[in-house]
């Protein structure tokens, strides 16, 4: 999951170079909306890459877990405290999101009520937490095998 992540940040990445009309109105000139546009690529690109490192540090590990390698089982185990860091705090992040209040001036020109838009939000909040939990339950999961079943690695 986490390749294909990384693939759709690589492919926003490079679509950044395509969107020429998406500072319109906000008072920036050209020069420095293809600044702004080059170096969001650049950000974009780099977060892509990391995260197909680790989504091959991911593969490796679990192919040299079933292979019963030692090595594999302390990247197994670095991998997953690293996925239980990160979900955490995508968790702890949705819940706190989720209790901030509107502020007045949101929802002037957005056409929706406070009704609309809470009831969006909440959707996003439930599906936020959803996928945060279960990737939680996974590294967890993960964690206390690999921990537990240290005897199996020669």
């Amino acid at each position: 999951l986490v390749g294909i992540f990384a693939l759709l940040i690589l492919f926003l990445g490079a679509m950044l170079g395509q969107m020429q009309g998406i500072f319109t109105g906000s008072g920036l000139t050209p020069e420095e909306q293809s600044s702004a546009l080059a170096m969001g690529r650049i950000v974009v690109i780099a977060v892509g890459g990391i995260g197909l490192l680790l989504a091959l540090a991911h593969l490796l590990s679990g192919i040299g877990v079933l292979r019963r390698r030692g090595w594999a089982r302390i990247l197994g185990l670095v991998m997953s405290v690293l996925g239980i860091l990160v979900w955490t705090l995508a968790l702890v992040g949705n819940i706190v999101a989720s209790t901030q209040r509107i502020p007045a001036g949101v929802l002037a020109d957005s056409g929706l009520t406070a009704e609309e838009y809470r009831s969006l939000i909440g959707a996003g909040w439930l599906f936020g937490v959803g996928i945060s939990a279960v990737a939680l339950a996974m590294y967890l999961f993960v964690l206390v095998v690999l921990i537990r079943r240290g005897r199996e690695f020669g």
